[in-house]
């Protein structure tokens, strides 16, 4: 009989092991009186390229994981994070050992107000909104309407910062997915402008919504900013990692 790990259990493995380790660092994002939370993208950037979103949510419906739900009522689709449960650190426990934490703190009850998960670049991008609509308007830009911006005039920011404190490793960028996410969250708006000289082609604006200008934003706290670092098995082939041949969730083939 073959009682090795199917690749969805190697999955499911690494990710309890990722956010149990984040619990007992008291790291990754606080709700609801708790730390240890993390977003699918703060899970493939620490393990790798897979797409953590699905496999994270079964791990939620299971009971191995709580969940919360971190997206303005305005977005296409929602959007959570995910913390360790007290059915996942047992789970979790032959993979860390001495490591494991002896529990984990259920959270408390939920915030007043709603926070929001945003990534490293679309936190750059709206930050840069924000301090549009803060500035006041241009008198001579969308009739005076406040906190429209260029695509070029939004990075202005993150460029001016690499300028000047950006180094290897450690360059701020705001990449058109951001910008995609942020249309696609309910947190910035769009609209295309012809101007009367020098240029056939609509000129396209950004600006933060009522909503992207007040909410919350998740603030991540730990040893590393998400999305800057990955494990660095993140390459290997499923058989050069081991995981206890007890580590098992049912359904593998």
């Amino acid at each position: 009989m073959n009682d090795r790990p199917s690749g969805a259990d190697e999955r499911r493995a690494r990710a309890l092991r990722c956010l149990a380790q984040l619990a007992a660092q008291g790291a990754g994002y606080e709700l609801r009186g708790v730390r240890g939370w993390a977003h699918p993208d703060d899970v493939q950037a620490r393990l790798g390229g897979y797409r953590w979103a699905e496999c994270l949510g079964a791990m939620a419906e299971s009971g191995h994981l709580d969940r919360v739900l971190v997206s303005a009522s305005e977005a296409e689709r929602p959007s959570f994070v995910y913390r360790i449960a007290e059915t996942g650190l047992e789970a979790a426990r032959p993979l860390l050992g001495t490591a494991a934490p002896s529990s984990v703190p259920a959270p408390g009850p939920p915030e007043a107000t709603l926070r929001v998960h945003v990534g490293p670049g679309g936190r750059f991008a709206l930050e840069a909104l924000r301090d549009a609509y803060r500035r006041g308007p241009k008198p001579h830009r969308m009739h005076g309407e406040p906190g429209w911006l260029t695509p070029s005039e939004l990075r202005e920011p993150v460029d001016t910062w690499n300028r000047m404190h950006g180094s290897v490793g450690s360059y701020r960028s705001i990449q058109d997915t951001d910008i995609v996410a942020l249309l696609k969250t309910g947190l910035i708006e769009k609209t295309h402008v012809t101007l009367a000289w020098g240029r056939e082609r609509p000129v396209v604006l950004y600006r933060a919504t009522d909503t992207g200008l007040t909410v919350e934003l998740l603030e991540w706290d730990g040893p590393e900013e998400p999305g800057e670092t990955a494990e660095k098995r993140r390459d290997e082939e499923p058989h050069q990692r081991r995981f206890p041949s007890g580590v098992m969730f049912g359904g593998g083939q």
